[in-house]
């Protein structure tokens, strides 16, 4: 499952259809189904739209695809300055290594995790698995497993060909998801946010020692104000004694 009511049912002979279902209550991951729908196609294979699925019992085991290990160039490359994918790797269960650039949306916007993979952004979408989320932070080095969904526009009279804008890999369970190493502590946010908390209480010092200065300057100034008017009042006294003295005397 991916993308909320859109499915990939792999059949017996290891082929992969893309099922979009109509019903309210989808099926597990894993569990055996047989399903009914419009059949359309995006040129690549054919798929199934308004889907609409029931239990079924195997009677032979289920297709295990065993990982294609693939780089980024691989899939998606530059040819005459155009982008080229493989539609081959279409459905096909591929594996990547990359860094952790973001997590899904807190809020379910976005249920897709991104990686960096040589300096491309790759959805992974967790839809079977959201408690993998849970395990992984940005910044993780991590390896994903997973069915590769190419997207396309939607088909246009004037195309033979759609165009693929891009591709999404959708990982079927937990152990799909293998972190290999996690991000260090000394991260370039946390470096930056230390150093906004030296320079603020850097600035802080300085203010303080600003006001500091200023108050002392003017308890000073204070100071020595009392102390002339000390000085100003004894002379009066001692003039007034003298003058008394004198008087006194005559």
């Amino acid at each position: 499952l991916w993308s909320g009511n859109k499915a990939l049912v792999a059949v017996s002979d290891n082929f992969i259809v893309k099922v979009t279902l109509s019903a309210a209550t989808l099926p597990r991951v894993g569990e055996t189904v047989e399903v009914v729908g419009n059949p359309e196609t995006d040129i690549y294979r054919v798929n199934l739209s308004h889907g609409i699925w029931r239990p079924h019992t195997p009677t032979t085991a289920a297709p295990n695809d065993i990982p294609l290990r693939l780089s980024i160039g691989d899939i998606v490359r530059n040819v005459n300055g155009r982008t080229v994918f493989d539609s081959l790797l279409d459905t096909k269960a591929i594996r990547l290594k990359g860094t952790v650039r973001q997590l899904p949306s807190e809020i379910g916007l976005d249920p897709r995790l991104y990686i960096d993979c040589d300096s491309r952004l790759v959805p992974v979408d967790l839809t079977t698995a959201p408690q993998i989320a849970n395990a992984i932070s940005v910044g993780s080095q991590v390896e994903v497993s997973g069915i590769c969904i190419l997207e396309t526009e939607p088909w246009q009279p004037n195309l033979t060909f759609p165009k693929v804008t891009g591709f999404t890999i959708a990982v079927r369970n937990a152990d799909d998801l293998a972190i290999l190493s996690r991000p260090p502590f000394w991260t370039t946010g946390r470096l930056l946010a230390v150093v906004a908390i030296l320079a603020a209480l850097l600035l802080i010092i300085v203010i303080w020692n600003r006001s500091l200065s200023l108050l002392v300057s003017r308890r000073g100034h204070q100071l020595f104000r009392e102390k002339v008017a000390r000085y100003e009042a004894n002379l009066r006294v001692d003039e007034r004694t003298h003058l008394a003295v004198e008087l006194h005397d005559t």
